[in-house]
């Protein structure tokens, strides 16, 4: 885990003025498997709640009957506060980023099926 290894991004965080970030200490944040999130806004800011569930196993009606009543628990791992332009940005990123990989997925796909 190198403190030395960046990334760089452009942003346009400064008055209007697009600069480069360098993100540096990518390697040393740890990574989290998420697989539930939740998201609030209180009209200033976007809060975005990463977790880890594990639904446990059903083996009966019983135990399906409990879960249903109290529910399964899960592990918060992540919380960001974000501004409403940043919370715009994160969407657009992820929406670039789904559609690329559809369609990575699609060319893989049909060279698959030659």
């Amino acid at each position: 885990m190198s403190e030395t290894n960046s990334e760089s991004s452009r942003s346009s965080l400064t008055q209007g003025a697009e600069v480069t970030v360098n993100l540096e200490g990518l390697d040393s944040v740890p990574a989290q498997f998420v697989n539930y999130f939740t998201v609030n806004h209180d009209g200033a800011m976007f809060q975005l709640y990463f977790s880890q569930v594990l639904p446990p196993p059903i083996t009966d009606e019983a135990t399906f009957e409990r879960i249903k009543s109290t529910g399964i628990r899960g592990h918060a791992v992540a919380r960001l506060v974000v501004t409403p332009e940043i919370a715009e940005a994160i969407l657009k990123a992820l929406t670039q980023n789904v559609e690329t990989m559809a369609q990575l997925r699609g060319a893989k796909g049909d060279e698959t099926d030659r």
